[in-house]
C-alpha cells in the first residue's frame, strides 16, 4: 500500500485545533497589547500628574492599534503559503480570513468615533495633517474593498477584476495603516516592545508578499503543457476532462488524493484567470495531472477552447481533504457527494483502487438524472476492483426505479443510514470516517444528518471552499 511522504500529509485535528489554538491566542494577545497601550500611557499620566483619564481617545486609539495587528495578520493568510495550508487548510484559513475582516471594520469604524467625540472631524482633517489624512483614505479603502468582496456578484463585477483590484489594494492600504499608526500619536512609538512585536509581524507579512509576487509572475507555479481537453463521455457537452502534463524540464507535482490546485491558463481562447479546481487523477497517473470540469460559469465555459500545446500554470497542491491523513488506516470510509463533488471522491477512490485496498467504502452520489452521472462506465469498474465499495446514486430530479442502489428526492437522513448500515459497524471494526463535498446546503444537510445518526464531529470532513 502506497505510503504518503511526510510533506503530502496532513496534521491530525487534535494537532491542527492545537496550533489554531495558538495562532488565535498570539494574534489576540498582540491585538491586546495595542489596544491596551492608550489606556497604559493615560493611566501613568493620571497617577504621576493628576490628569483626567480621557477614556474616549484611549478607546479609539486602542481600536487602530488592535486593527493595525488584525490588518498585519491578514495579509498573512492571504498570501496562500504552503505551510498555512498545511497547518490549518486552505478553507479554514480563507473563512478566518473573512472573519478578521468583519473584526477589522468594526475597529476602524470606531476609531474616529471615538477619537472625534468631542472634536468635529473638520478641525483635524487639513493637508498640514498628512497621517489623518492618509487615515482617513485608508478607511475609506477598506470599507470599499469589503463592500466589493461582499457585493461582488450583486453588482455583476467580474471575478478576475476584483480579484485583481483586491490584491492590488491591499499592500497599499495596509502600508498606509501601518505609517498612520505610528506617526499619528506617540503611544505606540514610545513602546519599543509593541514596536518590534509589530515590525515582526511586517517582516512576515513582507516574507507574504514575496511569495505572492513570485506566484503572480509564475515563478512559484509549474508550468504544465495541455495534452487533452475532452468531454469526460460522449453524452456530457456541458463538462470537460482537462489533461496536463509538466513541461519538458520542469518538475512534476507531488499530491495526496483529494487535494486541489490553482490553474492559470496562458492562452488566447481562455481568460488568464487563476482558478482553484480538484484533482480528479490519482497520484499513480503522475507526473500527468487530469480535472474533471462542470462548464457552468463564464470561465469554465471557455476551458474547452484550450488546445493540445497550451500552457499552464499550476500552483499547488492546497487542502487537507483527503483519507490520507485523516482517517486512519483500514477505516471505513463514507464518501458523499453532489454534482461535480465527485472530483475528490474520484481521486480517492481510484487511489484505493490501485493501492488494491480491502476497507469498506461507500459511495452516495447525489445528482438530478442519471443523465449527470460523470465517468458512469468507470464507476462501476471501480466497484469491481473495489470489492468492498458500494455505490448510491441519489437522483433529485427523476423517479426511483427498481436499482436498490438507486434513490430518488434529496439527499436524506434515511439514505445516509442506509450508507452507514453497510459499513462494518462491530466494536472490533474501526470507525468509519465520513467525506463530504458538494453544494453547501448539501453539505450543511448531510453532515447534520450524519451528527443526528451519531457519528462524531471529528470524523466528519467536509470541504469547504468558495472564493
Amino acid at each position: 500500500m502506497r505510503e504518503f511522504t511526510l510533506r503530502q500529509r496532513m496534521l491530525p485535528a487534535f494537532e491542527r485545533g492545537a496550533l489554531l489554538g495558538l495562532f488565535w491566542l498570539a494574534t489576540a494577545g498582540l491585538a491586546g497589547m495595542a489596544a491596551a497601550r492608550p489606556f497604559w500611557i493615560r493611566w501613568e499620566a493620571l497617577n504621576a500628574y493628576g490628569e483626567a483619564l480621557d477614556w474616549t481617545t484611549a478607546i479609539g486609539k486602542g481600536c487602530g492599534g488592535a486593527a493595525l495587528v488584525l490588518l498585519l495578520v491578514q495579509a498573512l493568510l492571504g498570501a496562500r503559503s504552503r505551510w498555512m495550508d498545511a497547518l490549518f487548510g486552505l478553507d479554514l484559513v480563507y473563512r478566518v480570513h473573512r472573519l478578521l475582516a468583519v473584526g477589522i471594520l468594526v475597529l476602524i469604524t470606531l476609531h474616529p468615533m471615538f477619537l472625534h467625540f468631542y472634536r468635529p472631524f473638520a478641525q483635524e482633517l487639513a493637508w498640514s495633517a498628512w497621517p489623518l489624512v492618509l487615515g482617513s483614505l485608508v478607511l475609506a479603502g477598506l470599507w470599499i474593498s469589503a463592500v466589493l468582496a461582499r457585493f461582488r456578484r450583486f453588482v455583476e463585477l467580474p471575478y478576475h477584476w476584483w480579484q485583481l483590484g483586491h490584491r492590488l489594494a491591499a499592500w497599499p492600504l495596509l502600508f498606509g495603516a501601518f505609517v498612520h499608526v505610528l506617526s499619528v500619536s506617540e503611544d505606540y512609538r514610545r513602546f519599543p516592545g509593541i514596536v518590534m512585536a509589530l515590525l515582526g509581524l511586517a517582516f512576515l507579512v513582507v516574507l507574504a508578499l514575496r511569495t505572492r509576487l513570485l506566484k503572480r509572475f509564475g515563478f512559484a507555479r509549474t508550468p504544465h503543457v495541455v495534452q487533452a481537453v475532452r468531454p469526460p463521455s460522449p453524452e456530457f457537452p456541458d463538462a470537460v476532462e482537462l489533461i496536463l502534463a509538466p513541461q519538458p524540464g520542469a518538475r512534476g507535482l507531488q499530491f495526496t488524493p483529494g487535494q486541489f490546485v490553482f490553474l492559470l491558463p496562458e492562452s488566447k481562447a481562455v481568460p488568464a484567470e487563476e482558478h482553484p479546481f480538484t484533482i480528479a487523477s490519482a497520484p499513480d497517473s503522475l507526473p500527468r495531472l487530469s480535472f474533471t470540469i462542470r462548464c457552468c460559469g463564464d470561465f469554465t465555459s471557455r476551458l474547452g477552447q484550450l488546445a493540445p500545446g497550451d500552457t499552464v500554470l499550476v500552483d499547488g497542491p492546497y487542502g487537507r481533504f483527503s483519507y490520507a491523513g485523516l482517517a486512519p488506516m483500514n477505516s471505513p470510509l463514507l464518501l458523499v457527494a453532489g454534482g461535480v463533488g465527485i472530483t475528490p471522491m474520484l481521486s480517492m477512490l481510484r487511489t484505493l483502487a490501485h493501492e488494491q485496498d480491502p476497507r469498506a467504502l461507500c459511495l452516495v452520489w447525489s445528482t438530478r438524472t442519471r443523465e449527470d452521472v460523470l465517468h458512469a462506465q468507470e464507476l462501476r469498474e471501480l466497484e469491481v476492483a473495489l470489492e468492498n465499495l458500494r455505490v448510491i446514486h441519489v437522483f433529485s430530479r427523476q423517479r426511483m426505479s427498481a436499482n436498490l442502489a438507486e434513490r430518488s428526492g434529496r439527499l436524506r437522513p434515511s439514505i445516509l443510514k442506509d450508507a452507514l448500515a453497510i459499513l462494518p459497524h462491530t466494536p472490533q471494526d474501526p470507525p468509519p470516517h465520513a467525506f463530504i463535498c458538494g453544494p453547501a446546503s448539501m453539505m450543511l444537510v448531510a453532515r447534520q444528518s450524519l451528527l443526528g445518526l451519531g457519528m462524531p464531529a471529528r470524523r466528519i470532513h467536509v470541504e469547504r471552499f468558495s472564493l
